[in-house]
């Protein structure tokens, strides 16, 4: 998390900018919360949405107290289960279930997401796009100085 803060403040300072809006979603929300923590005089907005609570292992332990149905559900599919990929993706219908206030809502989304990032094929197609970007034509670019910000994605 400090590396991936420290690497906001270089873009930051590289732009030049004193203040920036910050949006961050899910993951990016709590990396938007440490960011303003660390330099909250460079936020001018912070927009948080479906993000990550700060205490992110506390609230981890609180899901079963708030969600008893689903943990159990979610027992009860892994232990039928053999595979590792099936119970890892089973697991993440189980936090999409416990992040839907509607669980039509959550069965319409996860229908219309059936791999969850698990498919490799979907992962290398994301991969290559990281590689070779082909960005907005309006879009402003911009090389950063030090290599360690273009650390290479992943698999």
């Amino acid at each position: 998390m400090d590396a991936q803060v420290a690497d906001l403040e270089a873009i930051r300072s590289h732009l030049h900018l004193a203040t920036i809006d910050l949006v961050g979603d899910s993951y990016g929300g709590l990396l938007s919360i440490a960011y303003a923590a660390a330099h909250p005089e460079h936020i001018q907005k912070l927009v948080l949405s479906d993000s990550a609570a700060p205490n992110l292992s506390a609230m981890k332990r609180d899901l079963a107290d708030v969600f008893p149905d689903v943990i159990a559900r979610e027992q009860v599919e892994a232990a039928r289960l053999n595979d590792p990929r099936q119970i890892a993706e089973a697991g993440l219908r189980t936090h999409f279930r416990m992040i839907f206030y509607s669980q039509e809502l959550c069965e319409r989304y996860l229908a219309n997401a059936p791999d969850l990032g698990l498919n490799a094929a979907v992962g290398e197609a994301v991969s290559q796009i990281h590689q070779h970007p082909r960005p907005h034509p309006s879009a402003r670019q911009v090389q950063l100085p030090h290599p360690r910000h273009q650390r290479p994605l992943r698999p």
